[in-house]
């Protein structure tokens, strides 16, 4: 009889659950009037019918109820409506997220970013992306209370110097040495710009300051020489001019202004062996050489030799009324003896002698033939004295 009993209840609970099941699958949003109260009637009397037999089954089935209903939102309750959004597509993009200052950051403390709106768009919708504006790059403001450097009123020195302003050079390099006291070039470009306006005893006075800071700068010992010779200071300005020789014997300028200062002081032979070392060491000093008549180095190194016969006891070579050399024909009779002279192109102080004209005299008399001196020439001429 039991077994009767719990089979008729199963087949009950089967067709509760059935038609409850049923008709929350076929439920929507949209079901006609009345359509909830239909179904709540059902399940009361489907519950009044099992009752009889199992009293606990009624809030099983009750509960398997409530859970369906809640699934498919069949509750009497009024649903929350969400306004919809304006259909009206983005003319710009959203801005991006700060990847730096991160989420729920901003410039201001002051001030909370507010999320963008949600914005919907149909995919039907033709859109035309913008392209993304340039950003603008705000001009950087110079700070008006930093101070100028050393630096700067070097520059502006050196600006001004170029320029042949040396007044205004004077000024700037004026500046740079108050702030920068050791400021080796400052010294020396200020004393450069007093050289150009004549004052060299303020040249003087800047180029010993920088002299004292490095003693060992052949340009600056050059032109503290240069402003020494224009003062009349020769010794002073050699001895300059010594030291940068001494520092760097292939500085061709060192020696050219020495060569300068040592002519003001009469020492020629001195003054163009400078001259000569300068244009061996530089093509660019060699134009003296031509402008002052001074012989190069390999014009001291390249006589003009002369041979031939002569009848005579003694030939003698002459220019300018200078006798430059004497010499005996060999043989013992002196008639068409065999004679040679080798003529240094330069004279005793390195003045050169090239294209001059060389005259001979056989004892006292003078010969027929001349020749104009040329340095690394071999000629042969044979003297003879005019019959009367």
């Amino acid at each position: 009889m039991n077994r009767i009993s719990i089979s008729i209840i199963t087949a009950v609970m089967l067709a509760g659950f059935t038609t409850i099941f049923t008709a929350c699958e076929n439920a929507n949003y949209s079901q006609p009037d009345g359509f909830e109260a239909t179904v709540e009637a059902r399940v009361t009397e489907e519950l009044a019918r099992a009752a009889t037999s199992t009293p606990d089954l009624s809030l099983i089935i009750a509960s398997e109820v409530e859970k369906a209903l809640s699934k498919r939102n069949l509750k009497t309750a009024p649903r929350e409506v969400q306004p919809l959004a304006f259909l009206i597509p983005p003319t710009s993009p959203p801005p991006d997220a700060d990847p730096i200052q991160g989420a729920g950051t901003s410039k201001s403390d002051s001030q909370t970013p507010t999320p963008p709106a949600t914005i919907i768009v149909h995919e039907s919708a033709a859109t035309t992306s913008l392209p993304a504006e340039e950003p603008v790059l705000t001009p950087a403001i110079p700070d008006p209370t930093s101070a100028l450097t050393s630096s700067h009123y070097f520059e502006r020195g050196k600006s001004y110097y170029r320029q042949k302003l040396y007044q205004s050079a004077v000024i700037e390099f004026t500046m740079a040495i108050d702030l920068s006291p050791a400021f080796r070039d400052g010294y020396w470009l200020r004393g450069d710009s007093f050289s150009h306006l004549k004052e060299y005893q303020l040249a003087i006075e800047d180029y010993h300051k920088a002299f004292e800071i490095d003693s060992k700068n052949t340009d600056l010992l050059v032109d503290y020489g240069q402003a020494l010779t224009e003062i009349g200071e020769y010794d002073q300005a050699i001895y300059y001019y010594n030291k940068a020789t001494s520092l760097k014997p292939t500085e061709p300028h060192a020696f050219h202004y020495r060569a300068i200062t040592l002519s003001k002081l009469s020492k020629f032979k001195e003054s163009n062996t400078d001259y000569a070392r300068a244009c061996a060491l530089s093509t660019q000093y060699c134009t003296t050489l031509t402008d002052l008549n001074i012989c190069s180095e390999e014009d001291i190194k390249a006589p003009h030799t002369i041979w031939g016969s002569a009848t005579g006891a003694h030939v003698s070579a002459w220019v300018d009324d200078i006798k430059l050399l004497e010499v005996m024909p060999g043989g013992v009779t002196k008639i068409n003896a065999p004679y040679s002279m080798t003529l240094s192109v330069c004279e005793k102080d390195y003045w050169s002698l090239i294209g001059k004209t060389v005259k001979f005299k056989i004892e006292r008399e003078w010969t027929l033939q001349s020749t104009i001196l040329l340095s690394n020439k071999t000629e042969k001429i044979n003297l003879s004295i005019p019959s009367n």
